[in-house]
Parts: C-alpha cells; structure tokens; sequence
C-alpha cells in the first residue's frame, strides 16, 4: 500500500478517534483530495456517509495495522531508544511504513503488549495479543501487582479510563516516568515515592505499568 494512502487512512482514523493529530504527524503532505478518495471508495476503503469521507469496514482493517504499527513505534522509541516525544512522534511515523507483522508482533511483546500509546489511547490488538503467545523475549511493561516487595521500578502507563482515579495518582506524584518503591504487596499496596509512603487497592495496582530499574541508576 502506497505511504499517501496510509496516511490518508490513519488521518481518519484520527477523526474517528476525534483527534486533531494532523498537529502531532506530518499527515498534511500525504493528504489526499477528492479524486484520491474516490480510487479508494472503488478500492473499497473508504465511502461517503452525511457528506463526508468515512472508512469501511475494509478499510478499518488497514487502518488500525497502520495505527497499531504507529503506536507500538511510539514506545519504542520513547522507552527503548528513550527519546523525547516529539521526536518519538515523528520517527514513529518514519517507522511504522516499514514495519511488516512478524516485527510488529515481536515490538509488542518486548514492550509487554501495552494497551494505550503515550498519548493514552487506544492500540488495536495483534495477533500476538489475541493468542496470548509467551515469547522468549521477556515483556519490559508489567502491571505493579507482578513487581516483588523491595523492588525498585519506574512508572510508565496508568491505564485507566477512571479520570478520578487518574487525579487522585496524580495528586500523590504518581504519574508515568516516576520511580518508586515497593514495600508492601498485603494487604494493600505499599510504595515508596520521594520519601512519601501511599498505599493503592490491587485493583488500581493492576492498571499501573511499570519497568524493572537498577536502584541507583536512570531508566
């Protein structure tokens, strides 16, 4: 599939997502105009509904590869290469049009087939996600209830959708990129963050994504 046309399907994908993302890829160069959309809408990827350019079911398909590829490439530039996000943004966008299934699927599992992209939204899943495959290569993303008591780890996801869960984190400094302290798996879970001690419920220890770190050193 041709790079214009990749782009042209991940953009509307973002409007569907109601994202003004156009700000965050240099989509706008691959935009495509109307004769453009109408090769596709023969091609079966996209149609017209209430005036406006829409996916089809085929052409969701396409898309969400696209967007999957984007924003497991986000992660590995971020926690792997550990760039800055606006230089994340665009090699991802670099990468993703290279990428082929079996590289996608080993990504995801290095980075622990995380759920939301840096932004906080959605990954469609792979099959490597679906099937639950154990690879050789050990995740770097687990959840904080796999982390043992007295390990040091770094926050890099609340994958929660729970705003008042999010501020409430939040308001403790627990936020991705901290690091923190395990001091207690039971009852409840007791860690460590800038020489202030708090406790979540297993539940919200669940949705918190974290990566081993060696005490003393950066991420």
């Amino acid at each position: 599939m041709e790079r214009k046309v990749e782009e042209a399907l991940k953009l509307l994908w973002f409007k569907e997502e109601g994202l003004n993302e156009e700000e965050l890829f240099p989509v706008e160069k691959y935009k495509l105009e109307e004769e453009d959309y109408i090769k596709l809408e023969v091609d079966g990827l996209v149609e017209k509904r209430g005036g406006k350019w829409q996916l089809t079911l085929k052409g969701r398909h396409f898309a969400s590869e696209i967007i999957r590829r984007l924003r497991l490439a986000e992660w590995l530039f971020i926690e792997i290469f550990e760039s800055e996000k606006v230089f994340s943004n665009e090699a991802a966008c670099q990468l993703e049009h290279i990428l082929n299934e079996e590289v996608t699927d080993k990504i995801c599992t290095l980075l622990g087939h995380p759920r939301f992209c840096p932004h906080g939204k959605p990954i469609p899943m792979g099959k490597c996600c679906v099937n639950k495959e154990i690879d050789m290569i050990k995740p770097i993303h687990v959840p904080l209830v796999h982390v043992k008591e007295g390990e040091c780890v770094k926050v890099i996801s609340i994958k929660s959708e729970d705003k008042r869960v999010l501020h409430r984190l939040a308001s403790f400094g627990l936020i991705s990129g901290v690091k923190i302290r395990v001091l207690r798996t039971k009852p409840l879970y007791m860690i460590e963050l800038d020489e202030t001690i708090i406790s979540i419920d297993r539940d919200i220890a669940e949705k918190i994504f974290v990566k081993t770190i060696k005490e003393g050193k950066g991420s």
